[in-house]
Formats: C-alpha cells, structure tokens, sequence
C-alpha cells in the first residue's frame, strides 16, 4: 500500500478549532527496498529500508552516512539501526527522516536517452492555519499600468418573482 502523506503534530499546540498543529510530507512516489538485509549494499544504504523514520532529535545524528559509504560497502560510517533505539518523541524535539527513491526498469526505448525519472516529496502545513490564507489578501487588484483598483461592489443575486 502506498502512503498518501504523513503527518507530524505538536500535541500541545491547537489551531483555532482546537486540532493539532503540525506539517504534513506528501511523498511524490514511494518504493519499496527489495535487497535482502544480507546484501552488501545494505551497509551503506540501510535506510533505505524505511520510507519515512521519526527519532529524537541530536546533534550527533545530523547525518547518517558518509558521501563515500556507497564506495566502502564493508566499512561503512553509519548504520540507521542504531538511530531507531526507541527513545520517546512525544514532547521532544524530533527529526523526520524521508526516504525517496524510485524504480528504473531499463527498456530499449531509453537508448540513446533515459527519460527524466522524479521522485522527492512536499512539506506543506497541516491544521496550523485556521484558514486558507489566500483569504487575508486585501480586496484590491492591479488594473492596467500597475494602477490598483477596487473591486467591483457585490451585489446579491435578487430572486425573480
């Protein structure tokens, strides 16, 4: 099943309407690690097994692998078991780790060009507003020649008798 978003919420902090304050992450695509933990390349890339992880935030986990682990598959610098040690989050501050990636099954119409593959995700609010804001935006519009206008005056639609 693939995942539509996650979201990450301070319990203490409450938006208008009393929910929870937080950020949503909409991945764009979302695959999953079909390397069995025995292969090599696991070592350096053993994040790869979670699509998204929430652990305690520190500062001697800002990072979890070197740039050159991929190079050094049997000696690597860092193994993301050791940050999932089931420490609380809950009131702390936390760091979300996201993995993307995506699947490239090679077909003879790449040759001589591989078409262009995305993959990433989207942090966007969630509840931390109580409304859109597009709706604070003062009622004016520019015109011609940057000149600001009002907008028309509403008038309610008057039933026909």
């Amino acid at each position: 099943m693939e995942p539509k978003y996650w979201t990450v919420v301070n319990e203490n902090r409450r938006n208008k309407w009393g929910a929870k304050r937080g950020y949503a992450i909409v991945p764009m695509a979302s695959v999953t690690q079909t390397m069995v933990d025995a292969h090599p390349a696991m070592n350096a890339n053993s994040f790869s097994k979670y699509n998204c992880a929430v652990t305690k935030r520190k500062e001697s986990e800002r990072f979890l692998n070197s740039i050159f682990d991929v190079n050094r598959m049997y000696n690597t610098k860092g193994d993301f078991s050791i940050f999932l040690n089931e420490e609380g989050i809950v009131n702390e501050d936390i760091f979300t780790w996201v993995t993307v990636g995506f699947v490239h099954v090679p077909s003879s119409e790449d040759i001589p060009i591989t078409t262009a593959i995305e993959s990433g995700f989207i942090l966007k609010s969630f509840n931390f507003f109580a409304t859109t804001e597009v709706y604070d935006m003062p009622q004016v519009y520019n015109g011609k020649d940057g000149y600001v206008q009002q907008p028309p005056e509403f008038i309610p639609c008057i039933e026909n008798k």
